[in-house]
């Protein structure tokens, strides 16, 4: 096992190496207002950068960009970020951190803003440190803020600070817009870029809308699986003379479904999956026991069960319509009506073992091409965990294979 996962680390590493973010063409514009055409490596920044990797040509090196002295960079029809001094408030939003005062505890910071909407009236966000903030501007207002902040009236109570939408309705008035429209917007990318560019329509305004480039990204896949398990079985027992009961290698079916979805960062790397499947085995071996008349023990097991493995899968992407991926989960696991009996050579029923196996933790390798996917997967648990005395190995090397159709 432990040469497998040194096999595996050495090729994920080779992958990565062959598989890195890409550079893009872009241009950045230093602090003395020169504008500099480049290749920009796109990271696809979940948090907003104070710094940016980039070169002049595909052969040149690679250089490092910072915040100190770059004041606008951007990835042709992908992204755009400015440097601006801001007041911002970086009030958290999380239930156990939030604060009994309603006022935005505004400081001043020198950050990239992400361009969202350009036009008559500019949308832009901020994001790091498990907050997020809008700010916007137009030709009368500086960029400011959009003041959103929950607080606590008292210890069970949670109030809300909706300043933004009194922004909306002061700073972006036009005929086709009512305050009532204003009043409904939520305070996310989605429903603040659909008012704005709404807005700047309403004014005849040409608009640059750089949050489409995330409209088009693909955030859920389902597949059908269907695959074969190679299983073994090892179980101990309470007594010397009960242990070490073989079963062997056996062949399972596997039979499920996979659900993915793509987090909306990184260019599409890493997602969240669930995979409910329906997998079995079945064996039987005759082993010596002291305690059974004529020295013979027959055991039987039958297990079936529902696999839920959720989990976070990392994908590198080798060229549009292919990629590698790894998978690591944890593993819900649903016994079905299993166990393992135990007979006397003629057949007389010693016993029975009902199986309520316990979670586990699996690891599995993929290749995926177009809507075609054949994943590797290791899983061992123990399938007897809730039994006092007893013990057991039950070690599932699994071969998916996979059809998108979502």
């Amino acid at each position: 096992m432990k040469k497998i996962l040194h096999c595996v680390v050495l090729l994920i590493s080779t992958i990565n190496c062959y598989t890195q973010t890409n550079f893009k063409n872009g241009y950045f514009i230093n602090n003395q207002g020169n504008k500099q055409e480049c290749l920009i490596k796109n990271i696809d920044w979940k948090n907003n950068p104070t710094e940016f990797t980039y070169k002049i040509s595909k052969e040149g090196n690679t250089k490092v960009n910072s915040i100190r002295t770059v004041k606008e960079f951007g990835i042709y029809n992908t992204s755009k970020y400015i440097r601006k001094q801001v007041q911002i408030d970086k009030s958290i939003n999380l239930i156990d951190r939030l604060s009994e005062n309603r006022r935005p505890n505004f400081k001043t910071e020198e950050l990239f803003l992400k361009v969202l909407i350009e036009g008559k009236a500019n949308l832009f966000s901020f994001e790091a440190n498990n907050i997020k903030v809008f700010f916007y501007s137009t030709s009368k207002k500086p960029i400011s803020q959009l003041v959103f902040k929950k607080y606590l009236v008292t210890k069970f109570l949670v109030g809300k600070n909706e300043r933004y939408k009194q922004q909306l309705i002061n700073n972006l008035k036009c005929n086709n817009l009512s305050i009532d429209e204003a009043k409904n917007v939520n305070y996310n990318s989605k429903q603040l870029t659909k008012y704005f560019i709404k807005y700047n329509n309403c004014n005849n305004s040409k608009i640059i809308n750089f949050s489409k480039t995330n409209d088009n990204k693909k955030k859920f896949g389902l597949s059908v699986q269907l695959g074969f398990n190679s299983n073994t079985l090892n179980i101990d027992g309470p007594s010397s003379s009960d242990r070490g009961i073989d079963f062997g290698g056996k062949i399972g079916l596997r039979l499920g479904l996979e659900g993915e979805y793509i987090l909306p960062f990184n260019n599409n790397k890493w997602g969240i999956v669930i995979s409910p499947t329906y997998q079995s085995f079945k064996s039987s071996t005759t082993t010596s026991n002291n305690n059974v008349p004529d020295n013979f023990l027959v055991a039987n097991t039958s297990y079936k069960s529902i696999e839920v493995p959720i989990g976070v899968r990392h994908s590198f992407y080798l060229n549009t319509m292919s990629k590698i991926y790894i998978t690591g989960s944890y593993v819900l696991d649903f016994s079905l009506n299993s166990f393992v009996d135990f007979n006397r050579i003629d057949g007389t029923n010693l016993g029975r073992l009902k199986i309520n196996t316990s979670n586990s933790f699996a690891f599995g390798l993929g290749y995926k091409y177009n809507k075609y996917n054949i994943e590797f997967r290791y899983n061992n648990r123990n399938i007897l965990g809730s039994l006092p005395f007893w013990s057991s190995n039950y070690s599932s090397l699994s071969v998916n294979f996979g059809y998108s159709f979502l």
